[in-house]
C-alpha cells in the first residue's frame, strides 16, 4: 500500500479533471468551461495539447491543480484502463467515482504511510465503483 501514487500522472489518466471539473478564466484556466464538458485543449487520446506550455499560455490553474493521483487510479485501477470516450464507461458514474477517489487520495496524503489509518484508507481505494460510491466519506480513519 505504501507505493500508492499520491501525485498526478496525467499521462495515465483519461483527462478526468479536464472533462469533469468546471474552469474559470479568472482562476488561471484560460477560458470558462462548464463541468462535464471536455476542455478544448484535450486531444482524442485524453492528453493536453498544451501541457508543455501551460503557464505561458494562461493555464496556471492547471499547473497548480493536483488530483493527488486520483485520476490515474480511477482510470487504470478502478476502470482497468477504460475511459469515458469508449462508451464502455458511464461518464456520470466515472465522475462520481473520481470525486470519491479525490477525497480518499487527499486523506491519504495527510496520513503517515506507516499508520494503520493509511493502510485502511488505501485498501478502500481498491473497491469497485459500487463499493466506492457506497462509502461514508465522513467516517474515514483518522491519524
Amino acid at each position: 500500500m505504501r507505493d500508492l501514487e499520491l501525485v498526478a500522472d496525467c499521462s495515465r489518466c483519461a483527462g478526468l479533471c479536464c472533462v469533469l471539473l468546471p474552469f474559470r478564466a479568472e482562476d488561471g484556466f484560460g477560458v470558462d468551461k462548464a463541468g462535464g464538458e471536455a476542455c478544448h485543449n484535450l486531444d482524442d487520446r485524453n492528453l493536453c495539447r498544451i501541457h508543455d506550455r501551460l503557464s505561458g499560455s494562461g493555464w496556471t490553474g492547471c499547473v497548480r491543480y493536483d488530483c493527488e493521483g486520483a485520476g490515474q487510479h480511477v482510470t487504470q485501477a478502478t476502470y482497468a484502463g477504460l475511459d469515458w470516450r469508449s462508451g464502455a464507461v458511464n461518464l456520470a458514474e466515472m465522475a462520481a467515482v473520481f470525486s470519491v477517489m479525490r477525497v480518499l487520495h487527499s486523506h491519504l496524503a495527510a496520513l503517515d504511510p506507516d499508520s494503520a489509518a493509511f493502510v485502511e484508507t488505501a485498501a478502500l481505494t481498491n473497491g469497485t465503483p459500487e463499493d466506492l460510491l457506497a462509502l461514508d466519506l465522513g467516517d474515514l480513519p483518522g491519524p
